[in-house]
């Protein structure tokens, strides 16, 4: 086993790209939880959401795209996001709490 990430954070659920390219996961690296994307390898450890809420439980859609929690309107909702951090999209809109979301090769974000 290697370890890809030594920034001394916490750092988790991390899950694969569809093709296996890349790794998200959620970090604390920068005072909140925020959602970062970086290659298989762990190089290239780049921050893909800024807010002051947090953003926690990342997945990939078989399309590409990345799914995840933000409780950045009150409660939490699940929203999608381009791994380069754009084209950010609340795909949930209801009172109660949305939380880590998990797509199927049926979903479409």
């Amino acid at each position: 086993m290697t370890r890809l990430t030594t920034d001394g954070a916490d750092d988790h659920f991390p899950t694969w790209s569809p093709d296996g390219s890349k790794i998200a996961f959620a970090s604390i690296r920068t005072g909140n939880w925020e959602i970062f994307t970086m290659n298989s390898d762990g190089t290239s450890q780049t921050q893909i959401t800024f807010n002051g809420s947090v953003d926690f439980t990342p997945s990939w859609s078989p399309q590409g795209k990345i799914v995840f929690a933000s409780n950045r309107v009150g409660d939490f909702e699940i929203y999608s996001i381009d791994p380069t951090g754009a084209g950010l999209t609340r795909l949930t809109t209801n009172g109660g709490t949305d939380f880590m979301p998990d797509m199927s090769p049926g979903t479409i974000p």
